[in-house]
């Protein structure tokens, strides 16, 4: 029995000695020496590396084989609630002015404007420019944009002349079937129903088809009855039958040439002061004014704002402009004035030039005044009318400040004119009088 425990011993010895020859350690046992050229055995790592590493590979198996969600999308409940965000709309571009060289025509803002002089030769390179008259009475006061309008503790009042009218039939169509006096008079009583439907106060010069009144007389109305604006409406006509349009006359300043269709043609008349000459700043901008919206409203070629000393003009004691509204022996334009619908739309045109300037905006990009939208009547202010830079309704309505940017292609002065109209009026003195006041209050 003593014997197999000792045999037993001595195989567990054996055994032990075999395990730590080959680098197992065993607690209380030392290893044997290696054998003679045996490798020399491999440092052991510590535990705690071990575990670290062990971990890192871990967690680069799991990032491997499990990549993260990716993060969810909203609900489209949510996405729909959100406002759409409004697109940048293209602010007003300033009107420009175009010059030619030796011409007395000049485009502003796509209308042609008859100046009172030539342009100036251009020198070194740069655009031809106008003369300093034509500076000062033509070009700045259509280049400002007036924040206040011409009356604002009453209704504005309004003397609308029908031209012709009794024994002076006027232009006549070639079939002589319309008559200048009949469609003057027609066109007058829509525009009358326009205005008044903004509580404008209006004065016809005649109300019917049977009588004549004087030209010197149908100035002297409006000015004792105190209007504001004066409007003369007419039709044009021809030997050709090719010309068509619209054209809108202002008075000439002191020393202007007058304009035609063909041409300027200087007068006697050309040196002399007459009393409309106390609002050249206003006549031109009228003027301006109405041909801007009647060629718009009804899709008639532009002939320009031209300058005439036509006695209603020269005699008027307020802004004052005759308006052309259209050629009677021409097809086209005979077609427009023979429909309801067409002297509609030139009485329109007319309507939204006056608000223009009577409520003091003519800033580029302002869409045309609404008939019944009020503005007119006592303690009227001008409605707010959205930016267009170009189209209508795009865009909210820019800050009025009276100094809207220019840009005056030709150079020279460009100095801003407003327009406030002079009490004064009557003989040559009084008149250069107030004009001179005009001016000064404006900054000319």
């Amino acid at each position: 029995m003593r014997y197999l425990s000792f045999l037993s011993a001595a195989v567990a010895a054996l055994f032990l000695s075999g395990c730590a020859s080959t680098g197992v350690e065993s607690s209380g046992l030392a290893a044997d020496p290696p054998p003679q050229n045996a490798p020399a055995p491999l440092p052991e790592a510590p535990l705690k590396a071990v575990s670290r590493v062990a971990a890192a590979a871990d967690t680069n198996r799991q990032a491997t084989a499990a990549p993260a969600p990716a993060p969810s999308a909203p609900p489209a409940s949510a996405a729909a609630k959100q406002p759409p965000q409004p697109k940048p709309q293209p602010k007003p571009k300033p009107w420009k002015v175009n010059l030619t060289d030796g011409s007395h025509l000049a485009v502003c803002d796509g209308i042609r404007v008859y100046l009172g002089f030539p342009a100036l030769p251009a020198k070194r390179g740069k655009a031809p420019a106008a003369s300093a008259a034509d500076r000062r009475l033509t070009l700045a006061p259509l280049l400002k944009a007036r924040s206040k309008p011409l009356v604002s503790d009453r209704p504005l009042r309004v003397c609308i002349d029908p031209g012709h009218g009794g024994e002076d039939s006027g232009a006549q169509s070639r079939d002589g079937k319309t008559m200048e006096k009949s469609v003057t008079l027609d066109l007058a009583r829509r525009l009358k129903a326009l205005l008044e439907a903004d509580g404008a106060e209006v004065l016809m010069t005649r109300t019917s088809d049977g009588v004549f009144v004087k030209l010197e007389d149908r100035a002297a109305k409006a000015r004792r009855w105190k209007a504001d604006v004066f409007v003369s409406l007419h039709l044009n006509a021809n030997g050709k039958s090719d010309p068509r349009g619209a054209e809108t006359y202002a008075l000439p300043f002191c020393g202007a040439e007058a304009t035609s269709w063909d041409g300027g043609k200087r007068t006697p008349d050309s040196t002399r002061t007459f009393p409309g000459n106390s609002h050249d700043v206003g006549n031109v901008q009228l003027a301006f004014c109405i041909q801007r919206r009647l060629t718009a409203a009804a899709k008639l070629p532009d002939r320009g704002v031209r300058r005439a000393r036509f006695v209603v003009l020269r005699e008027a004691g307020m802004p004052a402009a005759l308006v052309e509204c259209g050629f009677v022996t021409n097809a086209k334009d005979l077609a427009l004035l023979r429909t309801a619908a067409g002297r509609q739309a030139m009485a329109r045109g007319v309507y939204e030039g006056i608000c223009d300037f009577a409520l003091g905006t003519m800033e580029p990009g302002l869409p045309a005044h609404v008939s019944g939208t009020g503005g007119l009547g006592k303690n009227h202010a001008a409605p707010a009318r959205e930016s267009t830079g170009g189209a209508p309704g795009a865009g909210a309505a820019p800050k009025r400040n009276g100094n809207q940017p220019l840009s005056f292609v030709s150079g020279g002065d460009t100095r801003v004119a407003p327009y406030a109209a002079p009490a004064a009026s009557g003989g040559d003195a009084a008149t250069q009088a107030a004009r001179a006041a005009a001016l000064k209050a404006a900054g000319l």
